[in-house]
């Protein structure tokens, strides 16, 4: 099922309920939740101006796009959407109807700097997809976060808080890698490390008391 978010300075986007799209304030929300007065954000840059929803209607498609792109943003008939799902029909991660400070994008954007950092140093020509058409990199992640999604929150949080560390990790050395190794790059990888020394320091002297 997709959607016709429809606007009077620009053709229909038409997107699936689950991806996101960018409305005013910069904010990535589902296309499910995008209403009628709604103002969406006009190509790459804000300063472009935004377009008002006026007309919203649903229809079925066989097949589709789904392009990865570098920034998790993409420019569709000149309206700004994301390249990723929200899982909840929400702009953040709930964990039992609690909401977490994560958005859906921002955690798509940082459990995809593996595949980003090694399409970088150029080990990614020659990628898997399924039958469905979809990368194995996403594919595989994907179905792992849905199945985690269902789990019992105290479950969820002790895999997802180590998960996200690590993905974060991951995150800041790819930011390094790309910015060519400059001095700035390097502080939120001392920041992080600073972080997890203290923080093990913490717990082994909480252990020999």
């Amino acid at each position: 099922q997709f959607f016709f978010a429809d606007s009077p300075r620009h053709p229909p986007l038409e997107i699936s309920s689950d991806h996101m799209v960018f409305v005013e304030g910069y904010q990535s929300v589902p296309a499910s939740n995008v209403a009628i007065g709604d103002r969406l954000i006009l190509g790459s840059d804000p300063a472009l101006g935004l377009t008002e929803v006026v007309d919203i209607q649903t229809t079925v498609r066989k097949g589709s796009y789904a392009p990865f792109t570098k920034s998790g943003r993409i420019v569709v008939n000149g309206i700004l959407a994301s390249t990723f799902v929200a899982f909840q029909d929400k702009q953040h991660l709930h964990i039992r109807g609690v909401p977490t400070p994560f958005s859906y994008q921002w955690l798509a954007q940082t459990f995809e700097a593996p595949h980003r950092l090694i399409c970088h140093v150029g080990f990614c020509q020659s990628e898997a997809y399924t039958q469905e058409g979809m990368s194995s990199w996403v594919c595989v992640p994907l179905e792992v976060s849905r199945w985690m999604l269902r789990q019992h929150p105290v479950l969820l949080c002790l895999v997802f808080v180590p998960t996200l560390l690590f993905f974060s990790f991951v995150s800041l050395l790819e930011a390094v890698v790309v910015s060519g190794f400059s001095a700035t790059s390097w502080l939120p990888l001392l920041l992080l490390a600073y972080i997890a020394i203290i923080a093990f320091v913490v717990v082994k002297k909480k252990t020999m008391i």
